[in-house]
């Protein structure tokens, strides 16, 4: 050791017991932090730890030719044999290692310190990663002697046995160590294959992935593998997708589901915007006087009377379950509708209702799927849509009303407007296509969904869970609003 010169030699081979003894005896220095690069060599005298962030140069360690040590594992000198033997020649600027296999390794800009007495012949080295909670080599053969040998118990051998941390190891290490051990070896560990790999992303490339991900998740889907592939278009820095997603989860991102709806164009955009702006300027004893009614029509389906239909229906829109790989041709597993929103006309429940303050009302309940113009002017003139204000308790009894819907064609017509004007009704338009502003939608979604039949439904709208709901529904209008209002038009969540 004395002999290393750092500006000459590159590296060290250790071929003595007396030199791998001193290694042992500064394991902790070796080994420094638990998240170093700590690498260890074992061969058949032993196992040792070293680090070129400590040495700074990398060492190599040997058996020397006598294997006295090992004579309990019932080993030879398979050394003696010239064809498993390992020559290091030494040259200006590289380093050939003769292999038994007649093949030469460059091992380019190395420099050697042979302390060999006079001897060119070194073990091969097998290099492995083990935890730092295990043993090493040593330790392993003290824990085969003592149990072989000297007939110890598991607590009397843990006692005497330290791990490459210095500290106690547990009987379970022990008992594992001992069942792998074998005379032809040590214990073969597969720590290196384990655990997650050590990784650093530069600031400059994680503010590239940032920036890259707002731009493209506004456009399209954007995954870790797209980002991946735009770091090393742009960046030439090709990372692993499960990298990417942990600056991702560092940074607050997550992938979760689409929370908003659908886009708006600017037109529909500042009629969402006028019409929640419209609704915030009146107080809410004028919202609750001119919404006597939030109107709408609702399709509601039933279940198939044959069973096997009924189970197809039943399973439409599972999309996953826990089966084998195997299984997937499986018939005892089927079961999906694949037109499970398109309910025939035999088994729909087409309806027309509204809600407001004072509660949910139906208007009718009728045999097609779409009313006409004339049907819903008779409506009118029956005094259904009336009768169905009236229920609902508004501050006006008598009238006029304002009913709020939506654009349907029907509802315009000359012959329904006139139907309104006899009765003492306006009409309220929301902005197309915004769901989101007409109190009733919310209502059919969380009340109405999938209803059994007609009986099931008037029973159901008749409980005082249901009216509650449905006031509740209508009294949330102006949160809704502004809603939209800070969201400049956009569809609201709420």
């Amino acid at each position: 050791m004395r002999l290393f010169d750092r500006n000459k030699h590159d590296a060290i081979i250790l071929d003595d017991i007396r030199d791998m003894a001193f290694l042992g005896d500064h394991q902790e220095k070796l080994q420094g932090k638990y998240n170093a690069k700590v690498e260890f060599a074992s061969t058949l005298g032993g196992t040792c730890a070293y680090s070129k962030y400590h040495f700074q140069v990398p060492i190599v360690a040997t058996v020397n030719f006598s294997t006295k040590n090992l004579d309990f594992l019932e080993t030879h000198d398979w050394l003696k044999h010239a064809s498993n033997r390992v020559v290091v020649l030494e040259e200006p600027r590289s380093c050939f290692c003769m292999l038994r296999d007649k093949k030469a390794t460059l091992l380019s800009g190395t420099h050697f310190l042979l302390l060999q007495s006079g001897r060119s012949s070194a073990m091969p080295v097998i290099s492995e990663v083990v935890h730092p909670l295990s043993l090493n080599f040593e330790n392993q053969r003290k824990v085969i002697l003592l149990r072989d040998v000297k007939k110890q118990s598991w607590d009397d051998v843990r006692k005497q046995v330290r791990n490459l941390k210095g500290k106690k190891p547990t009987v379970k290490l022990l008992r594992r160590v001992y069942k792998n051990f074998s005379k032809k070896g040590r214990v073969v560990y597969k720590y290196k294959k384990c655990g997650r790999k050590p990784w650093k992303v530069t600031k400059g490339v994680e503010s590239f992935l940032l920036r890259r991900l707002k731009a493209l998740r506004c456009e399209s889907i954007c995954t870790a593998t797209v980002l991946q592939r735009e770091l090393v278009n742009e960046k030439g820095v090709d990372l692993e997708a499960s990298t990417i997603r942990k600056v991702l989860t560092r940074n607050g991102y997550f992938w979760l589901t689409r929370a908003q709806k659908r886009k708006y164009s600017p037109d529909v955009t500042a009629q969402r915007l006028a019409f929640a702006k419209a609704v915030l300027r009146i107080s809410k004893a004028q919202l609750r006087e001119r919404l006597s009614l939030s109107l709408d029509g609702v399709v509601l389906s039933m279940a198939p009377k044959d069973p096997l239909e009924r189970q197809n229906w039943c399973a439409h829109g599972d999309t996953h379950m826990w089966r084998k790989r195997c299984e997937a041709a499986s018939p005892d597993l089927a079961g999906n509708d694949a037109y499970g929103n398109q309910v025939p006309l035999c088994r729909a429940v087409p309806l027309w209702a509204g809600i407001s303050e004072g509660g949910f009302a139906t208007v009718v309940f009728h045999k097609s799927k779409k009313l006409c113009t004339v049907e819903w002017a008779d409506i009118v003139n029956g005094g259904k849509l009336i009768n169905a204000i009236r229920s609902l308790s508004p501050t006006k009894p008598r009238g006029p009303w304002w009913v709020l819907c939506d654009n349907e064609t029907f509802l315009r017509t000359q012959v329904s407007q006139a139907a309104h004007k006899d009765q003492g009704i306006s009409l309220w338009s929301v902005p197309p296509r915004s769901p989101d502003l007409n109190p009733v939608e919310k209502f059919c979604r969380k009340a109405l969904d999938k209803k059994a039949d007609q009986a099931r439904v008037r029973s159901t709208c008749r409980t005082k869970r249901a009216q509650a709901v449905a006031a509740s529904c209508a009294g949330g209008r102006r949160k809704v609003c502004k809603e939209v209002v800070a969201k400049k038009g956009a569809m609201a969540r709420s």
